[in-house]
C-alpha cells in the first residue's frame, strides 16, 4: 500500500522562500521530507529547486528593497539614512546629519524613485 500524497500549499512554500528561508527548512514547518518538497516542485514547475528557490529568493529580495525605498519617500528618516549609505556612499564617519543633508537624501531618493518608475 503506497503512501498518500502530501498536499503542499506552494503560496507558503513561495511566501517562505521569499523570507529567504531554506528548502530543508521549509520542509520541516510542512511537516514532510525535503526530498519530497525538492520533488513536488520539480513535478508542478519542471523546475528544480534549486533554480525554483533561487527565482523566489530573488523575488523576496526585490520586494522588501521596493518597501524599503517605500518607506524612505513617504519619509521613514531612518529608512533615507540607511538608503542613503547604501546608494549615495554616506557613511557613519559623520556625527550628526544636517537638515540640509537630509533634504539632499529625499530630492536623491526621489529623483532615483523616478527613474526607475520611469524604467
Amino acid at each position: 500500500m503506497s503512501r498518500p500524497k502530501a498536499e503542499i500549499d506552494f503560496d507558503k512554500v513561495d511566501e517562505y522562500l521569499q523570507a529567504q528561508c531554506s528548502g530543508t527548512s521549509i520542509a520541516g514547518i510542512l511537516g514532510i521530507c525535503p526530498e519530497t518538497l525538492y520533488s513536488a516542485v520539480e513535478e508542478k514547475y519542471n523546475l528544480g529547486f534549486s533554480a525554483y528557490s533561487a527565482q523566489k529568493k530573488s523575488e523576496g529580495r526585490e520586494v522588501l528593497r521596493k518597501t524599503m525605498w517605500d518607506k524612505a519617500i513617504e519619509g521613514n528618516v531612518v529608512m533615507q539614512i540607511w538608503l542613503s549609505k547604501q546608494y549615495l556612499g554616506f557613511s557613519e564617519s559623520l556625527d550628526k546629519l544636517t537638515d540640509e543633508m537630509v533634504e539632499l537624501v529625499i530630492e536623491k531618493l526621489k529623483e532615483k524613485y523616478n527613474e526607475r518608475k520611469a524604467d
